[in-house]
This record gives C-alpha cells, structure tokens and sequence, in this order.
C-alpha cells in the first residue's frame, strides 16, 4: 500500500504543475482569444512525458481536464483535453522514434526534428483541436476562429520551443556547478536583463520612447551570454 501510494506522488505534482500553469498562464492571456504570445504549458507537458516517459499521459490529461472543468462546460472540457494530450504525446513520440542519438539540442538535425515533430506537431494538434471544439461549442465565427487558430498555432509553438528545452536541460545537469563565467557575471548579466526588461516591456514607457525598437536593446546581453554563458543560463535568460 504505501510502494503504491509512493508512485502516484509523481503523477499527482506532474497533474498540479500543468493546472497551476494552465492558470497562471490564462490569467496573463489576452482576453479575447484566451490564449497568450507564449504558452509554456505546451512544453512543460512535453517536457514532462519526455523525462518520465509516456505512461505519464494520465497526469497531463488530468491536469488539462481539471483546468478545462474551471474554465469551460464538461464536454469542451474534456475534449480540449485530450487534444492537448494527444499533441504532447504524440509530439513526443514522433521525436523520440527519429531522432539521432545525442540530446536535442547537440546535434542540428535533432534540433530540427524537435521543431518540426516537436513543437509544430503539438502545436497543430493542439490549436485545430482547441479552435475547433470551442468554435463549435460556442458558435463563434468564421473570422474569430481563424484569427484564434493562429494565436493558438504560434503560442503553443512558442511555448514548447522555449520551455521544454529549458526543462530538459536543467533536469539533466540540475545545479551542477557553472563552468563558463563568474559569479559576478552572472549577477550582472541577469540584473541587466532585469533592468532592460523593465525599461522595455514597463507601463511607464513614454509614447516618445515607443516609436523607437527599444527592444533592440537585449541584443548585446544576449550575445554576451551566448559567447560567456552555459546553455542553462542562456535558456533561464529567453
């Protein structure tokens, strides 16, 4: 009794993690497609069954389900479901079965895989499974659905592309000690992206200052961690 309520302990966090970031993530989403620039939920779930495998599918059905069941009716709730879950296991299926032996990100050709099995897989399965059944349950329009479609395509893409690789790599390394750079690089590499994301994305940005592409502005800091930082710290600062 007590080996078998160990082994759900692993299920149920993986089950929380997706419906906490499933909020989080919705109450930043824009509010008329419900879907924001970046999802990290789509690669936190790809993430999730490709460190523990697919036998883990039930906890990201459940989490998906439990968010859905807060924010829509019981049917759309359980089709968007296992939409998302479908697309995160099938995505990562489709690269586990090609890809060349390496990590990821080490070899270019798994590089592609994981953008095109991966993160575009995922991100099609999920967005025509979502648009759709929420199209058809609501009776939106033609023109609302096809402008969702996209948001939805692009952010679930975005997400995977951004969280998952930043998952996988922490969790193969954890906090191993950095070998490229200082203490105090670090400290002043990401105090500085504290301050230009501040100065960037802040609401108190001038209409005099927002005609001009500010954000250009990360460019340098980016290549300073690109040339002087590990690859965990490069994908903690995107």
């Amino acid at each position: 009794m007590a080996r078998h309520g160990y082994s759900l302990i692993k299920p149920l966090f993986i089950a929380v993690g997706y419906l906490l970031l499933c909020q989080f993530s919705l109450s930043i989403a824009s509010i008329s497609s419900g879907v924001g620039a970046v999802w990290p939920v789509a690669g936190y779930g790809f993430a999730m069954l490709w460190i523990f495998g697919g036998g883990m599918w039930p906890a990201i059905a459940a989490g998906a389900l439990a968010s859905g069941l807060l924010n829509n009716d019981p049917v759309p709730a359980v089709l968007l479901a296992s939409g998302e879950t479908l697309a995160a296991g099938l995505s990562v299926y489709l690269v586990r079965t090609f890809k060349r032996p390496g990590p990821i990100w080490g070899n270019p050709l798994n590089a592609i895989l994981f953008c095109l099995g991966g993160c575009l897989v995922l991100a099609t399965i999920a967005s025509l499974t979502g648009v759709g059944v929420l199209t058809l349950w609501y009776d939106h329009d033609g023109a609302y659905a096809t402008q969702m479609l996209w948001i939805w395509l692009l952010s679930d893409f975005t997400g995977t592309l951004v969280v998952a690789p930043f998952l996988l790599i922490w969790q193969k390394k954890g906090l191993e000690p950095l070998h490229r750079g200082t203490v105090l690089e670090h400290i002043a590499l990401f105090c500085l992206v504290l301050i230009f994301g501040w100065a960037v994305f802040g609401q108190h940005q001038s209409i005099a200052v927002s005609f001009y592409p500010v954000a250009f502005v990360f460019t340098p800091v980016l290549m300073w961690a690109v040339f002087r930082m590990e690859s965990r710290v490069l994908l903690s600062l995107v």
